[in-house]
């Protein structure tokens, strides 16, 4: 499985974020485990015992976690499972999609993911009016608009830093969401994901104020830090723990 793996991430054409996490998710998870078994002997029992130790080991950790810490224990450990059969899935789905085929039969992981435990959903939070109003009080320009513009049209950190004038269509009152900020500082061409383009009204009491971040940005971000560089999360978070 593992020298299956090497050619197979070479080949891999994925984000960076995903290739982040897919990496880290193969080298804690599941490299431990099944680096060393051939390729044919990987069966559906054998991943679906893994999964089900894998995530009964991940409970009990956050068990001792939390009674060392005298706090209640998280839901942990059904998402990290689901993402380590997922890449093993991957795997095997590849080597029996290669021409020739480098394994024959089935997947040896159809069908583990939907027998585990459905995650436990946690209900959406949102912040009330009164509460928006309370924490812009507290902020500075530029990120007073870029919290206001953030509460009120539900862009995610990255697309807003991403957002150029080219995306603004004031006619029609709508921000049209097509880039993204990487944390290198660099953009992306497409927010999370390709099917995440997407146009959501501009907040109607911002409107006036960013057709002047706009003005002043010309083809670069409109929104930016008070030396007009580029926005960084950890400067803005230390402004953000501030205002909260």
């Amino acid at each position: 499985v593992a020298d299956w793996h090497a050619r197979w991430w070479a080949a891999r054409i994925a984000g960076r974020k995903t290739l982040e996490r897919n990496e880290q998710v193969w080298r804690i998870y599941v490299a431990p485990t099944w680096g060393p078994w051939p390729l044919e002997a990987v069966t559906r029992m054998e991943v679906q015992g893994w999964a089900v130790k894998l995530l009964a080991d991940l409970v009990e950790r956050e068990r001792l976690a939390a009674a060392k810490s005298q706090r209640e224990p998280r839901t942990v450990g059904i998402r990290t499972v689901e993402q380590s059969v997922g890449l093993l899935s991957m795997l095997m789905q590849a080597a029996l999609d290669e021409d020739p085929p480098v394994l024959a039969g089935r997947n040896p992981c159809r069908g583990v993911v939907a027998a585990l435990p459905e995650s436990p959903q946690r209900p959406p939070t949102y912040f009330t009016v009164e509460q928006v109003d309370a924490l812009l009080v507290q902020l500075a320009e530029p990120y007073r608009t870029l919290v206001d513009f953030a509460s009120y049209s539900g862009l995610r950190w990255g697309e807003l830093g991403g957002l150029g004038a080219r995306h603004l269509d004031f006619l029609h009152g709508l921000v049209h969401v097509r880039a993204v900020l990487e944390d290198d500082g660099s953009l992306r061409e497409h927010p999370k994901s390709k099917r995440s383009r997407r146009a959501v009204p501009i907040p109607p009491h911002l409107i006036e104020r960013v057709r002047e971040l706009a003005a002043v940005a010309g083809p670069g971000p409109v929104f930016r830090r008070p030396d007009g560089e580029r926005l960084d999360y950890d400067m803005f978070r230390t402004v953000w723990d501030h205002a909260v």
